[in-house]
């Protein structure tokens, strides 16, 4: 079975280590860990993740709610 590569996108670090932290644990690899939208968008284009979560708030420019 292939492991699936997830980004975690969460400007909160504490949370954002925990759902690393579990992710890791249910047998996912972490691609990525990043803080804001924009960040995302480049290391999603880089990465190539096959799943996304993702804070709705974030700081700067891009987040959901754009």
């Amino acid at each position: 079975m292939q492991k699936r590569t997830i980004m975690v996108v969460e400007d909160e670090r504490i949370i954002a280590e925990d759902l690393r932290h579990w992710l890791l644990a249910l047998g996912y690899t972490v691609g990525a860990q990043v803080a804001n939208g924009r960040e995302a968008v480049q290391r999603c284009e880089a990465t190539r993740p096959d799943l996304v979560l993702m804070d709705i708030l974030l700081p700067g420019e891009i987040d959901v709610s754009c």
